[in-house]
This record gives C-alpha cells, sequence and structure tokens, in this order.
C-alpha cells in the first residue's frame, strides 16, 4: 500500500500535482482564482483565433475536391454549407475580437469545436440521399473526419475534466447522428467508430488537463510563496487593495491580522535554519487550515503571515484568532510551542477609510506585541491579550 501511495506521489510530482486541492482543480475551475480565469480565457482565445483562421482557409480550398468529385447539383449545395461554416471561422478569427472572460471563451470554443461537426451533420444528410460513384463514396468517408478533428482539437486548450466533457459529448452524439445519416447503423460498422472516439477522448482528457495543471503552476509562481504556500507579498498586496476596495463599496467589515514568529535568532541559533523553515511551514499549515474559504493568508515577511479577513468584524477576527491560539502554531524538535505576537486591525471599528492606514496600523499593533513581552495579541482597544 505505502509503495502505491508512493508510485501516485511520483506520478502527482511529475505533473506539479501536490495536494488533493490541486488534483481537484483539474475537475472543476469553480476553486480557481480569477487571475486563473483570465489567464484561460486570454489563451483560449488567441488558440481560437489561430485555428479560425486556419481553417477559415482550408474549408473553401476542400471546395475544389467536392467541384471535382461531386455531382453540380450535390456540389452547389455542400458549397452553401461551406461558406456558412466559413463566415463563422472568419468572424472568430478578425483580429478586432477580443474574449475577456472566462464564461465568454468558453461559448466562442464551443461555437468553434462545433463549427465543423454541424458542417459535417449537415452535409451528411445531402451526401446521403445522393447516388455517388467510388470517389464521391471515398469524399463521404473523408467528411466523416471532421468530428475526430474537433474532438482532438479539446486537446489543444486548457481545459477541465468538467468541461471536457461538456464538449466532447455533444460533439460525439453529433458524430454518431452524421454516421447515421451516411447508412453506418449496424453495430458492426458503428462499434470501431464509437470505439476510436472514446479513446480519443480519453487522450484529450489527458492532454487538456495536463495543460491545464502546467499553466496554473507556471502562471502561479511568482504569485506564491514556494515554501509554505500562502501569496507572496506583492500578490498578497494585489489581494489586500482588490478586496478593500470592494469592501468599500458594499461599506461592509474587513479586518486583518499580521502574526509574526518569535524568538527566530534564538530557533536558527539553537537548532538551524530548516528547523525555522519547518517551524514557518507549521504555522503556514496551521493558519491555512483554521482561515475560511474566502480568506487570504500572506507571507508577508520572513517570519510574518498576514490574514486578510473579507467580511470579518471584531468578534469575528477574535474567533479566528482564538481558534488559532487553541491549536498552537507549531512546535521545536524539542516540543516547545513556537509563539507569534499578534497586532489586529479593523475598518470600522479603528474608523480607517484607506489600506495603507489599516497596513500601518496593524504594523504598529505587531511591533507593540513585540515590545510588551512578545506571545500576545494587541487588538483594536490596544489591551494586551495572551496568544
Amino acid at each position: 500500500m505505502h509503495q502505491i501511495i508512493q508510485f501516485f506521489e511520483h506520478l502527482g510530482a511529475n505533473y506539479r500535482i501536490y495536494t488533493p486541492e490541486q488534483f481537484a482543480d483539474l475537475f472543476s475551475a469553480r476553486r480557481h482564482p480569477e487571475y486563473i480565469h483570465e489567464h484561460r480565457a486570454t489563451l483560449n482565445n488567441e488558440r481560437v483565433r489561430f485555428f479560425a483562421t486556419l481553417f477559415a482557409v482550408l474549408m473553401p480550398l476542400w471546395l475544389i475536391i467536392d467541384f471535382l468529385v461531386l455531382p453540380p447539383a450535390l456540389f452547389m449545395q455542400l458549397a452553401v454549407i461551406r461558406l456558412v461554416s466559413t463566415l463563422v471561422f472568419l468572424y472568430q478569427a478578425w483580429p478586432g475580437k477580443r474574449v475577456h472572460s472566462l464564461a465568454a471563451s468558453r461559448i466562442s470554443l464551443g461555437i468553434f469545436l462545433f463549427n465543423l461537426p454541424v458542417t459535417f451533420l449537415t452535409s451528411s444528410y445531402f451526401l446521403a440521399g445522393a447516388q455517388l460513384d467510388n470517389s464521391g463514396l471515398l469524399l463521404a468517408k473523408l467528411y466523416t473526419l471532421l468530428p475526430y478533428m474537433s474532438v482532438a482539437g479539446l486537446g489543444v486548450f486548457p481545459l477541465t475534466v468538467y468541461e471536457c466533457l461538456t464538449y466532447a459529448v455533444p460533439l460525439s452524439i453529433v458524430a454518431i447522428g452524421g454516421w447515421s445519416l451516411l447508412g453506418t447503423t449496424g453495430l458492426e460498422q458503428l462499434l470501431p467508430s464509437v470505439w476510436l472516439l472514446f479513446v480519443l477522448v480519453s487522450i484529450v482528457l489527458f492532454s487538456a488537463t495536463i495543460q491545464l495543471q502546467y499553466m496554473i503552476s507556471l502562471v502561479s509562481r511568482p504569485s506564491y510563496d514556494p515554501l509554505t504556500g500562502a501569496l507572496s507579498r506583492r500578490s498578497g498586496l494585489d489581494a489586500l487593495v482588490r478586496e478593500f476596495q470592494m469592501t468599500l463599496m458594499h461599506n461592509d467589515n474587513f479586518s486583518i491580522a499580521l502574526l509574526d514568529l518569535d524568538n527566530v535568532d534564538s530557533i536558527i541559533a539553537e537548532y538551524d535554519y530548516p528547523t525555522y523553515d519547518h517551524a514557518v511551514l507549521q504555522a503556514a499549515e496551521v493558519l491555512q487550515e483554521e482561515l475560511r474559504h474566502n480568506d487570504i493568508l500572506v507571507r508577508w515577511g520572513e517570519k510574518a503571515f498576514l490574514l486578510i479577513l473579507p467580511n470579518t468584524d471584531s468578534q469575528g477576527v477574535r474567533i479566528t484568532l482564538e481558534r488559532i491560539r487553541t491549536k498552537g502554531i507549531g512546535t521545536l524538535p524539542d516540543g516547545k510551542p513556537v509563539t507569534v505576537s499578534i497586532g489586529i486591525a479593523e475598518r470600522m471599528i479603528d474608523k480607517v477609510e484607506d489600506w495603507h492606514d489599516l497596513v500601518e496600523l496593524v504594523d504598529q499593533r505587531r511591533d507593540q506585541a513585540k515590545l510588551t513581552g512578545k506571545d500576545r495579541t494587541v487588538f483594536f482597544d490596544e489591551r494586551h491579550v495572551p496568544a
């Protein structure tokens, strides 16, 4: 059992998947931060434009083959279908188009992916009723490749499992509908095509999700502290400003807490730097476990963490810190507890309307906790309470 666990841990590490949460993020985008949504929307839009441009050129060129092989009346019918398909590709390839939201990029991607299968389905309707020679039958067979191209195209985009299946299942249904129109209804004829489609979808699921994870790790690398996984100071400051502005708009409560590990120099001198790093990591894990889903943990300094607590009043932040105090922030190799000095500020009770002032206030209270004995919290009313 241990070897199996090690195998999956090694496999996850190869694909930058280290936690169950990261694995869950491959299935749904619900927990993805906004900057991941924006980056994915931009990336998907750029790829849709590139491939739409490519097909806007290739689609009319295929008319040459249709003209040489098909009867004139059938050629004119398929030419109209191809013209409509080409216009859709041209619209999506147009340089002035910009898609900024993830929802809009999903719609744009859906239009692009369904263009070819719908073209195949409508073409199959006319091809099925036509008398074709061997060349025409071969051309009809080539039309059946269009749904495969769309399904394979899913692997070019960074998508979650849920998104892949949302596109792949309807694409497969459209493909089966086209095969049925062309007379591929017998099980012995349909089963190999369905099996190939199933294998292709499986490969695409792997490719799209690995792309997604690689993109998330690449984009998030500058945004997160490599040791603790908390937001870096720069990204944390962006989050603080964004959340504070939202708070002002809705006139809500907003609290922050600055936690600073005590006696760091003594820890390093008595033990070593790896022990200090482990103490910092322990503290980050405890804080992350005790925060709510919408709270934000920031590595504010070498030995300091900032807690950003939206929609949290003075009582709420006291309850949060009480949970942390009860659990403890971590221990040293000899069993001694790691302690922290904490400063707290809350927008309404401190009458602060600028995030700079709130940060300065919490910094002062953290310093005051240090100067008055450490291992304590300075609250809004400046009283000192043991941490």
